[in-house]
């Protein structure tokens, strides 16, 4: 079966099989300025963290991209994996990360649609975080953009970094 940016040769149709996971990076043809690792970064301070929250892409130097990260056009963005870490919330309560595909710039009158979940239970300090391995991950389209926000609330995001890949879209 020949795969090439996660689309199957159509000539091999016949065995077609589900994929549970996004396909690994290293059985696509991406090279390495397709690899995208964004960290999120506060850009506003309104108490709402979808207008205050934005991601930055961390290029492999080790440099980080001067605007924030907006799927480039023609391409779209595979998230793969997502950590996160939450503080200064209640000790031993919940806190569910939330992800939205949103359009583009501007405040929105709602976040968008959302894509992706992560509940962890924080410790007696209030504090927690995780790493999440995608089942499906999620696709971003071109000028799409990504916006957080976490559930209950009552203490603060203290980082999130997501990665993935771009593709042709």
């Amino acid at each position: 079966m020949s795969v090439r940016y996660g689309r199957i040769d159509s000539t091999y149709m016949k065995n077609v099989y589900i994929l549970y996971k996004p396909i690994p990076m290293f059985m696509l043809d991406i090279t390495s300025s397709n690899h995208v690792m964004l960290e999120v970064v506060q850009v506003n301070n309104t108490g709402n963290p979808i207008q205050d929250l934005d991601f930055f892409r961390t290029l492999p130097n080790g440099s980080r991209e001067p605007s924030a990260f907006r799927v480039p056009l023609g391409q779209a963005f595979v998230i793969t994996d997502v950590d996160w870490q939450y503080n200064n919330g209640t000790g031993g309560g919940i806190q569910t990360l939330r992800i939205f595909i949103g359009g583009t710039d501007g405040p929105p009158p709602d976040p968008g649609f959302r894509v992706f979940e992560s509940t962890i239970m924080l410790n007696g300090q209030g504090s927690g975080g995780i790493s999440e391995d995608m089942t499906t991950g999620c696709m971003v389209g071109q000028g799409g953009r990504i916006r957080v926000d976490s559930f209950p609330g009552g203490g603060v995001i203290s980082h999130i970094l997501v990665r993935g890949y771009l593709i042709p879209a």
